[in-house]
């Protein structure tokens, strides 16, 4: 009996540690990382088409989007209304409490933490369900052509990486993340009923009114809905963020191309053939238009998602340094966790980031000097030419020191928080 109890077991188990061990693999082995961020989409894209279909789908053969017919996204475009829908009425209940006369006795500070990062994180997953639904064939150019133009210019080196790759972490972290994090919110009503205390679980104050149905019942419902919307919110979020890197890492990688890092000499040389000139041009046109669209799609996500970021970075740090006695401690494990995820993610992304508009710089200044001895015509095409920057909304570019400014930021406003009450 035991046997073939462990036979079952096995058969279960063993897709799942197969699972993790290529993940592992992935960023563990010495190969080029071109084939790791392709092996992470392919990860990704089997296992979001696994739940429901997305907005983009991703050809099997070159790993290219292409935009999904409208007739097949009703399981997407339901799962959006369901995050709306709860959007508004967390809002609706965090606006009465500020405006209210009345306070609610059952909205502690730790479960008005927990809906204000709700609101802040479904608002970020609306909009990026917004971009899929409505730009989707502006994101599928930008990838499309960004990954051709990569190839063309041969910016992947042949030689395998011999050390773990951060971005290779943070990529598979997110693939895993992506059926993890239902699983989570699921546990969240019942630990609300054994525990009693409403700041386990933001859909608490979505269901307390329906005393018509019976306990077991709205804890079925607040599951399906915790394990529903959480699985919407990190398809999206998680999905967008693996495009987004790819992209830019791709763009870095062009400019590295053009500047040919290797030998600065061979820069201000090449301004002496014409033709290298011309395709360097070429590439870099592309390029501008890709920021550009890029900046255009991007407008309202970045800074919704900066401004999400830095509040909870803040509140949930005062969390765990003022009010750990006061709260659950598996609230506390989970926020100390989400501030290093968050101050994770500033550290890796950022720089990559602020690395386009750096190379895109040094590469402008390389191209002046080498086009200020030739004719007038390739002296006013170099300087037509403008610096790759990436907005935040319409507030300020990202660049070399917006990691420390924002880092910075947090730690300031948490110590101001914390002398002040």
């Amino acid at each position: 009996m035991f046997s073939s109890k462990f036979t079952n077991l096995s058969k279960i188990t063993s897709p799942i540690i197969l699972l993790y061990a290529k993940i592992l693999q992935s960023f563990l082995s010495c190969t080029p990382f071109a084939a790791i961020r392709i092996a992470i989409l392919k990860r990704f894209a089997c296992l979001s088409d696994a739940f429901y279909t997305q907005c983009l789908t991703w050809d099997r053969k070159i790993w290219l989007p292409n935009v999904t017919q409208l007739r097949q996204l009703k399981a997407f475009h339901l799962l959006t209304i369901l995050l709306l829908v709860d959007n508004h009425i967390l809002s609706y209940i965090l606006g009465n409490e500020v405006l209210g006369y009345h306070k609610d006795s059952q909205l502690t500070f730790a479960a008005t933490v927990l809906l204000v990062i709700s609101v802040f994180i479904t608002n970020c997953a609306l909009i990026v369900s917004q971009i899929y639904a409505f730009q989707g064939k502006t994101v599928c150019f930008i990838y499309r052509n960004v990954e051709i133009l990569k190839k063309r210019c041969q910016t992947e080196s042949e030689k395998p990486i011999q050390h773990i790759n951060p971005i290779g972490i943070f990529l598979n972290i997110c693939v895993t993340s992506v059926p993890l994090f239902p699983v989570v919110c699921v546990i969240a009503p019942i630990l609300e009923v054994i525990t009693g205390n409403p700041a386990f679980d933001p859909s608490y104050f979505l269901t307390r009114n329906l005393t018509f149905i019976p306990l077991i019942g709205v804890i079925v419902v607040r599951m399906m809905i915790n394990f529903f919307g959480a699985l919407h919110l990190s398809t999206v979020l998680f999905g967008m963020v693996i495009i987004l890197v790819n992209i830019v890492i791709s763009v870095t990688g062009c400019l590295g191309w053009l500047s040919i890092d290797h030998n600065v000499l061979e820069c201000l040389t090449v301004i002496k053939n014409y033709a290298g000139l011309r395709k360097g041009l070429a590439v870099y046109r592309q390029l501008e238009i890709f920021i550009r669209e890029a900046n255009h799609t991007l407008y309202y996500l970045l800074p919704i998602v900066g401004l999400t970021f830095f509040v909870s970075a803040v509140l949930l740090s005062y969390l765990v340094i003022k009010l750990h006695t006061t709260v659950p401690l598996l609230i506390t494990i989970l926020s100390g966790a989400v501030v290093i995820f968050i101050g994770a993610v500033l550290h890796l992304t950022l720089p990559l980031v602020s690395a386009i508009l750096a190379r895109s710089e040094n590469l402008l200044r390389l191209w002046t000097l080498g086009a200020t001895s030739r004719s007038g015509f390739w002296t006013k095409q170099v300087r037509s030419c403008s610096r790759l920057r990436l907005y935040v909304g319409p507030f300020f570019h990202i660049e070399n020191n917006t990691r420390t400014v924002l880092i910075g930021s947090i730690f300031y406003y948490t110590a101001s928080l914390l002398i002040s009450t």
